[in-house]
């Protein structure tokens, strides 16, 4: 294993550093492309902790902490109704699992059997554990606190005209946590075929490049994207409960965001009522989780763990 050892002070930053592997095989190097690679965007509604729910519910909802489990239940099922309709009127899969698939192995299969250039390619349905809301007996009252618990997760998966092949994972039950994957090498294939510019690209890898140096300058747009815009157009895209429920029409997922880098190492950190970015890897087979997300109100405190 190398490690890259900077002098102290020096940004480390994999878009402008140069590695000791491009050291140490110049005279064999063409070019170097510095781009993002897998990127996993997780975005939370701002109901805070145990207390904050159990305020929200009792002072806005105005209902009885026992009535809001059913409640959700049924919201659950309306997003999965969304999904199973949304596929159809594409005519596409939907396809419900219980255990561990390889889905990035089920949709190519999907792709290569029927083909498509753009739109909607299948929706898939796990279940999953994932912390969600439960009811436990309180001193003068039922009291509702964070836990996880297993519930249904949506997996979207599109063919998007900017970003190529991407997904969104939906977590069904409360506080319906979202997750947004992009592919740095994916939107830059689609920008440099855009200009017209010559390349070849094998799996996820870029082989060949006719002007390496515009393909840089395209490259640094990526985390200047207008990601808050994005990525709220994605999630009410596939979370209806964004605009058919009065209680969740003024939240949002993404309501602030904060250019990030890519770095050599793990970056490990939480995201708590701070606003922390959540775990990353900027390694070539881990998503790296690009920005922050900021809300008026505190954020969940969960740990979160990505897998690839």
């Amino acid at each position: 294993m190398f490690t890259n050892k900077h002098p102290p002070g020096l940004e480390q930053n994999a878009m402008s550093t140069k590695s000791y592997f491009t050291q140490k095989f110049a005279d064999s190097i063409v070019s170097v492309l510095g781009c993002f690679d897998r990127v996993i965007f997780k975005g939370y509604l701002p109901f805070g902790n145990d207390a904050h729910l159990n305020g929200f519910v009792d002072g806005v909802l105005r209902i009885r902490r026992k009535d809001f489990l059913p409640m959700v239940e049924t919201l659950s099922q309306s997003l999965v109704d969304h999904a199973k309709a949304t596929a159809a009127a594409a005519a596409v899969t939907y396809q419900y699992f219980e255990g561990r698939r390889r889905k990035e192995d089920l949709i190519r299969k999907m792709l290569n059997e029927h083909p498509i250039s753009e739109g909607l390619v299948a929706v898939l349905c796990f279940k999953e554990t994932c912390r969600s809301v439960k009811l436990a007996k309180g001193q003068d009252r039922p009291h509702l606190y964070y836990a996880k618990r297993q519930q249904r997760v949506l997996y979207y998966y599109f063919l998007d005209a900017e970003f190529g092949l991407m997904h969104i994972r939906l977590q069904t039950f409360f506080p319906f946590t979202i997750q947004i994957y992009v592919n740095g090498h994916e939107w830059l294939a689609q920008r440099m075929l855009a200009k017209k510019l010559g390349f070849e690209q094998h799996d996820n890898a870029f082989v060949q490049l006719d002007d390496a140096d515009q393909a840089q300058k395209l490259a640094d747009r990526f985390p200047h994207l207008s990601w808050p815009r994005v990525l709220e157009r994605w999630a009410h895209r596939v979370n209806t409960l964004l605009t058919s429920q009065p209680w969740l029409k003024r939240l949002s997922y993404y309501s602030r965001h904060r250019p990030g880098r890519v770095q050599h190492r793990p970056a490990l950190s939480q995201p708590g009522r701070t606003g922390r970015p959540v775990p990353a890897s900027a390694g070539p087979r881990h998503p790296a989780v690009l920005g922050r997300r900021y809300s008026h109100l505190p954020r969940p405190p969960t740990r979160s763990t990505l897998r690839w």
